[in-house]
């Protein structure tokens, strides 16, 4: 009695999930065509609906206008990114959905209503008293400009903007707070420690001798609470030679797109040329990741001995401009983004009181790939080049180092035109710590000859507790020339962050 009791239990059991299942496939598999007669549209900020769901999305007006039903999955995925362009322009609480439905079955009347509700625009920009850049130049540098256009995209990147600027960080969430037709914006930031000095030490064996190089960086950042930057950069070269750089940069005059950078480079060539170089640049902040900058180069060659520097006078002054895009996770370090950088200038080059047209021209590209959790992969291109006639070393590019072509002497190679490809993975120990493996090729012309170079270097970057400690090794060679490890450049840095 009871084993027939458990038999009629398990089978009724069975039949009620064989018709709940029934039921469900029934209901998963019934398709109603829809014959859609109708799209109504709702807009409370009295502006045309329908124009602007033409304008954002071309494919979902064309599915609303036919008389037929749409794959369901691929008319919610266009209303999707309907609502999300609209979030973008200004209104992030519009809504799409189904208002009416009447009919009979095979011929329905379908209205959708797409509303665009309030429209936001920036307002107030809520920072603390104790903020260390100034409220107006921060709101330009986020790109949360007061009346601009509200858009969810500005928030949800909005991390990795902060994160492009050095001298702050977040202490808190960002919250906006919608009031009144404005997007209101509290933003809980600290001064952050971006001012860093770093001094690094080359060594290379010669036949006879170790040739060491010098290299002291101090750079300033947001010493006027303006976003500025103000950079001395000291190095030394075997032989006498010595470069001394300063860069001064203030974006954002008067809270605009517009900001100014002076930089002056002094050079001298050992006991041959002393060279002067400033440039006064007029930038523009073209978008979030995007900078144009105008300016105007002059270079002054004075020789020293002029039997070894081979003019008695040369100078070169020229117009230009350069343009950056730049998307990347991080400024220091970068795992994941991409920076390009392109100049061309022309103008007038003299030598010895002779005046002939000249141009140059750089293209600087970089990528940055994560391939693991701890993995990532770097890669640059780099190409220069200065047309002209009758050059002397003098005009050439300097190339060689440990932030060019490694495995070289700073500023050893010379060339009228470069080309410099780099390979350079990176196994991370943590955020900040490294190991790397470097391999680079370059070839250049000089005096109508083409030669060739490559490298191979191995790095460790170690986060220390007030900074970071850099070690690397790095042999370089011509082409047709076998790597020498015993002759490796050697190059111990370390860089100091308060």
């Amino acid at each position: 009695m009871k084993l027939v009791t458990l038999v009629r239990f398990f089978y009724s059991i069975g039949a009620f999930l064989f018709c709940l299942n029934f039921c469900c496939a029934q209901s998963s598999t019934l398709v109603i065509p829809l014959d859609i007669r109708q799209v109504q549209f709702i807009d409370s900020s009295n502006t045309s609906s329908s124009s602007k769901l033409k304008q954002w999305n071309p494919k979902f007006w064309r599915i609303l206008s036919q008389k037929e039903a749409p794959d369901s999955a691929y008319f919610w995925l266009q209303a999707a990114k309907l609502l999300q362009q609209a979030a973008k322009n200004g209104y992030p609480f519009a809504t799409f959905q189904l208002d009416t439905l009447a009919g009979q079955p095979q011929k329905w009347q379908v209205i959708w209503r797409f509303s665009l509700n309030q429209a936001y625009h920036i307002g107030e920009i809520k920072i603390p008293d104790t903020s260390p850049v100034r409220r107006r130049v921060l709101a330009k540098a986020l790109g949360l400009e007061a009346n601009r256009q509200f858009s969810w995209l500005s928030y949800a990147q909005f991390r990795s903007r902060v994160a492009q600027l050095e001298f702050i960080s977040l202490t808190d969430t960002p919250m906006v707070f919608f009031e009144n037709g404005k997007a209101i914006w509290q933003i809980p930031i600290q001064a952050e420690k971006s001012t860093q000095a770093e001094g690094i030490l080359g060594f290379q064996a010669g036949e006879n001798d170790v040739r060491v190089t010098g290299d002291l960086l101090l750079d300033f950042k947001n010493a006027f609470r303006h976003a500025d930057q103000m950079r001395l950069h000291y190095r030394s070269f075997p032989g006498g030679s010595q470069q001394f750089e300063l860069l001064a940069t203030l974006p954002y005059i008067g809270a605009s797109a517009w900001g100014t950078q002076l930089n002056v480079n002094l050079f001298r060539r050992d006991s041959t040329f002393l060279e002067l170089e400033p440039e006064l640049s007029l930038m523009f902040k073209a978008g979030q990741n995007t900078q144009l900058r105008f300016f105007f180069r002059s270079r002054q060659t004075f020789p020293i001995q002029t039997v070894l520097a081979n003019f008695s006078t040369l100078s070169f002054q020229s117009w230009g401009i350069t343009g950056t895009y730049q998307k990347l996770d991080q400024p220091q370090l970068p795992i994941r983004g991409w920076k390009v950088k392109a100049e061309l200038a022309a103008g007038n080059r003299v030598q010895n009181e002779v005046s002939k047209p000249a141009w140059s021209y750089a293209l600087n590209a970089q990528w940055h790939t994560p391939i693991w959790s701890r993995l990532a992969h770097s890669a640059g291109f780099l190409l220069q080049g200065l047309e002209s006639q009758q050059l002397v070393a003098a005009d050439l590019f300097r190339l060689g180092g440990v932030n060019s072509l490694r495995g070289f002497d700073e500023a050893s190679l010379l060339s009228a035109r470069w080309l410099l490809i780099t390979s350079e993975p990176r196994f991370f120990l943590d955020a900040a710590s490294y190991l790397m493996f470097s391999i680079q090729w370059a070839q250049g012309l000089r005096q109508n000859q083409v030669f060739q170079a490559r490298s191979l270097g191995l790095g460790l970057g170690l986060k220390v507790k007030a900074g970071q400690f850099q070690l690397i090794y790095a042999s370089g060679a011509f082409s047709g020339q076998p790597l020498q490890l015993n002759l490796a450049k050697v190059h111990l840095g370390y860089r100091l962050i308060f």
